[in-house]
């Protein structure tokens, strides 16, 4: 299918009516593109794991590291902020990916 034979109501992001009943032919998963909160995947179960680790091991090491008198200013500021932006980012991420599974927090 060429863009000059897209039909009128085509929206970025869905398939074209032909295209959606060849995947479902196909026994393809359809998401829908305009969902707030897609299923999670295998990816996002087995990153769990990693994401905790990053919330309770690496994050507050760099936050301790931040604290050390003998680095310099610099890296203790660089340090502290990418710290405790790796806690709040992953935090953030496992609260909403434990949403999705269901599972309340």
């Amino acid at each position: 299918m060429h863009i000059g034979e897209l039909p009128q109501d085509y929206r970025p992001g869905r398939l074209p009516p032909d295209m959606e009943r060849q995947a479902n032919v196909l026994g393809q998963v359809q998401l829908d593109p305009l969902a707030e909160t897609p299923p999670p995947t295998a990816g996002d179960v087995k990153a769990q794991a990693v994401r905790l680790g990053d919330i309770l091991l690496f994050g507050p090491l760099m936050v301790m590291g931040a604290l050390g008198k003998e680095t310099p200013q610099w890296m203790r500021a660089a340090m502290l902020v990418i710290g405790v932006g790796t806690i709040v980012y992953n935090a953030a991420n496992f609260v909403e990916i434990e949403k999705r599974k269901g599972n309340v927090l």
